[in-house]
């Protein structure tokens, strides 16, 4: 049954994927022209200004727009007598993939919290490759059992443990679920609630990056990077390397060597391609010709930037096979070459991080 509900909403994904896809930057009418590349810092800082209003903000605006497809979806089919599964399960199928390029950005908005960031409440698996699987399988159990009502006071007292996609994956691919979908009121609830849940995260995470919410005092968080004036001090530049150095680590070390997560869904493959794409993204600013990597390139570290890329497509490869092993080689492969040759080749002293990619 679950086969033949993925493949009858197959066309359905396309359709919300293209339709993503063709309103990817709601906010961002005219791409901005891409600078002239200048080996100094204001032309590094011109270079990640350059990608974080052409990749970063349109790839977090496409996951916002996923975000509340899935809730519309969610809303719309729990009140049919019997709620379209294939529907539901095609919009999650645009919106895990488009989640695994804006988790990249994990930074301001999305951490916001040392102890509790908000990137955990989408994603439990990013604290440290821990599947929650039995708990969020209890708590639905206990919602579903029970008579407290599913409101949003319900969603947002819960642990990250207990909701965002993972939890959305099970209530959408275990089939008792599924079932549960169709034959209790109060399953619908729990659907509905988790993914309005999810949204309010999004529509928050993504005014923080454009809006300073009415205070003309406070800008937004996209406006402190395009000035420098971050409030600990880093630079644009120093965050978007920090990042891709943490990203590939975080699946390197919690994916790869670890646990995959998006089994239920079988979206594993898909979700890691996605993220290899964003990080190509990133690297090149969309072949703008103004990336990170093209940088290097003008800076004399031509075989660097033709090695990262073979590396990159090697991964792709591995990922597309799912070959363990050669993903096991060739994302360590793409890790440590984040981790200090670009940095280095671009002029850019970061430090040590000590992160282990959580």
């Amino acid at each position: 049954m679950t086969s033949f509900i993925r493949r009858s909403g197959l066309l359905v994904g396309l359709g919300l994927l293209s339709l993503l896809q063709g309103c990817t930057t709601p906010q961002h009418q005219s791409t901005p022209p891409a600078p002239a590349i200048t080996l100094n810092d204001a032309g590094r800082h011109d270079l990640a200004v350059h990608a974080l209003k052409t990749v970063t903000l349109p790839t977090l605006e496409r996951w916002q727009a996923a975000t509340q497809a899935l809730t519309d979806a969610s809303r719309q089919q729990c009140q049919r007598p019997t709620p379209d599964v294939s529907t539901l399960q095609a919009a999650f199928e645009v919106l895990y993939p488009a989640w695994y390029r804006a988790m990249l950005y994990d930074f301001g908005p999305l951490r916001d919290n040392l102890f509790f960031p908000r990137i955990h409440f989408v994603d439990s698996m990013r604290q440290r490759g821990k599947d929650y699987h039995d708990t969020i399988v209890t708590t639905f159990e206990t919602a579903l059992n029970g008579s407290m009502p599913l409101n949003e006071a319900y969603f947002d007292q819960l642990k990250f443990t207990q909701v965002g996609l993972p939890a959305i994956e099970v209530m959408l691919y275990e089939p008792r679920f599924v079932s549960a979908l169709a034959t209790q009121p109060r399953a619908c609830q729990l659907l509905v609630g988790l993914t309005q849940h999810q949204r309010r995260l999004a529509d928050s995470i993504l005014t923080q990056w454009q809006s300073s919410e009415g205070n003309a005092s406070q800008s937004n968080y996209l406006q402190q990077l395009v000035e420098n004036q971050l409030p600990d001090g880093e630079t644009a530049v120093g965050k978007l390397l920090f990042s891709l150095q943490d990203y590939l680590r975080y699946l390197n070390q919690r994916q790869i060597n670890g646990h995959l997560d998006a089994t239920l869904s079988d979206l594993t493959r898909a979700n890691l391609l996605a993220g290899l794409n964003e990080v190509e993204t990133l690297l090149t600013a969309g072949d703008s010709g103004a990336g990170l990597i093209d940088y290097a390139r003008k800076a004399g570290h031509t075989e660097l930037a033709q090695t990262l890329m073979q590396t990159l497509d090697q991964a792709r490869q591995a990922t597309e096979a799912l070959d363990r092993e050669a993903m096991r080689s060739s994302y360590y492969t793409l890790m440590k070459q984040l981790e200090r040759p670009l940095p280095e080749a671009m002029g850019v002293n970061l430090g040590m991080n000590f992160t282990d990619g959580d």
